[in-house]
């Protein structure tokens, strides 16, 4: 039978593992937990840099090479420099 420490560790656990909480048990018992937190700011660059026309114009030249003042990133936005 669990004793209510326990039974609240249990319940803290299930809360984390809803937020997107990684948890495993390693062969000593030890925890590892990875959190990963998403950037509204950068999803709500990214739909405003899809709309813009400029923007589209800039990636474009980026993946053709001749533009080098900017970079596109993995998930698609366009920063500036390199």
């Amino acid at each position: 039978m669990m004793n209510d420490m326990e039974i609240k560790e249990q319940e803290s656990i299930v809360e984390l593992k809803k937020m997107g909480l990684q948890l495993s048990v390693g062969l000593k018992g030890s925890l590892l937990a990875k959190l990963k937190i998403p950037s509204m700011l950068q999803d709500k660059v990214l739909v405003a840099q899809q709309a813009d026309g400029k923007v589209k114009e800039i990636k474009e030249r980026v993946n053709k090479g001749i533009e080098t003042s900017f970079q596109m990133l993995s998930d698609g936005l366009i920063s500036i420099g390199r």
